[in-house]
C-alpha cells in the first residue's frame, strides 16, 4: 500500500477502535468522535480492508439504535458519487437486518459476523454517546455537542449547525433552548449569537474534561478526496498534473480549516502530483 492508503486506514481504524471495534492502536482517546461522518465515509475509505469493513458493519448493526439516522442523507448529499454509492450498499446490506438508513441501495456484500459489539460509552472520546443517554440520537444532542465544542464563547447557528442537518432545524432547537434558559442569546435580530447557560454544569454532567473537538466530516471529506486522487496514479504525468492542479486549491483550503498546514510549492510544479500525495499522507497521519 502507499503512505497514503496506510494513513487512511490507520485513521479510520483508531476511530473506530475508539468506538469500541477490536482492532489497532487507538490514537483518538482524547478527541470527540463523530460516529455520524465517520459511518458515511467507511464504506468508501474501508472498502480495501473487508476486516476493518466487516466489524464496522457488525458495530452498526449491534448499536443503530445510538445513531442519529436523519443527518446520514445530507452527509451523503455532499459526498463524491463513489462514496455515495458505497454508502448506500452498505445501508442497503444493514436494512437486511432491520436497519433503516438512508440512502440505500443494492445491498453491498456484508453480512454480520458477530451478534455482540461493545459501546464503551464512558470513554472520553465517546461525549456525543453521553449525551444521546440524555436527549435520545437527535438534533438536540447534536446541538449540545456543537456548544460544547465552540468553548465558553457565544456562536451562530451556522456555526452550530452539524454536518447532515439544515441550519433551519438547527435554529428551531436552539429558538426551544433559548425558550427554556438552557442557552442564552447574544447579539440582534440579523445576527444572534448562543451560548450554553451553565456550561460547566453540562460538562460535568457527561464528563467532557481536555477534550479535543474536531470537525469530522471535513477531515473525512479531505482524505476522501486525497484517496480519489490517488486513483489517478496510473495515468500519463500530465493528466496527473492536471488533477492535481485541480484538486490543489480545495485540499489546501480543507487543510487550512483543519489547522493543517498547506503542501509546499504551487499547482505549477512539476511534480504537484507526488507533493500533493506526499503532503496529503502526512495530513491524515496528524487528524
Amino acid at each position: 500500500m502507499s503512505k497514503l492508503d496506510e494513513a487512511t486506514l490507520d485513521l479510520v481504524w483508531s476511530l473506530w477502535s475508539e468506538l469500541g471495534v477490536p482492532g489497532r492502536e487507538r490514537r483518538h482517546r482524547t478527541v470527540a468522535i463523530d460516529p455520524e461522518p465517520l459511518i458515511a465515509w467507511t464504506p468508501f475509505l474501508a472498502e480495501r480492508d473487508p476486516r476493518l469493513l466487516g466489524l464496522t458493519f457488525d458495530w452498526c448493526v449491534a448499536h443503530s439504535a445510538q445513531i442519529a439516522k436523519a443527518r446520514l442523507p445530507g452527509l451523503a448529499a455532499k459526498m463524491p458519487p463513489r462514496a455515495a454509492s458505497a454508502l448506500a450498499g452498505f445501508n442497503g446490506a444493514l436494512a437486511r437486518h432491520g436497519v433503516d438508513w438512508r440512502p440505500r441501495a443494492a445491498p453491498a456484500a456484508l453480512d454480520r459476523g458477530r451478534t455482540k459489539m461493545t459501546l464503551p460509552m464512558q470513554r472520553p472520546a465517546l461525549v456525543r454517546f453521553r449525551l444521546r443517554a440524555l436527549c435520545g440520537a437527535s438534533g438536540r444532542a447534536e446541538v449540545f455537542a456543537a456548544l460544547l465544542g465552540v468553548g465558553q464563547r457565544a456562536a451562530p447557528a451556522s456555526e452550530l449547525t452539524p454536518s447532515g442537518l439544515t441550519r433551519r432545524s438547527v435554529e428551531r432547537l436552539l429558538g426551544g433552548l433559548a425558550e427554556a434558559h438552557l442557552v442564552s442569546v447574544e447579539g440582534g435580530a440579523r445576527r444572534r449569537l448562543f451560548r450554553l447557560s451553565e456550561r460547566r454544569a453540562l460538562k460535568g454532567l457527561v464528563h467532557v474534561a481536555d477534550i479535543r473537538w474536531s470537525d469530522w466530516n471535513r477531515a473525512l471529506s479531505l482524505v476522501a478526496q486525497l484517496v480519489e486522487l490517488s486513483a489517478h496514479g496510473s495515468q500519463s504525468p500530465g493528466i496527473r498534473r492536471v488533477e492535481a492542479a485541480r484538486a490543489w486549491p480545495t485540499l489546501t483550503g480543507l487543510g487550512q480549516s483543519l489547522a493543517l498546514a498547506p503542501p509546499t510549492g504551487s499547482p505549477e510544479r512539476a511534480d504537484s502530483f507526488e507533493a500533493l500525495l506526499h503532503w496529503g499522507a502526512g495530513a491524515v497521519a496528524k487528524l
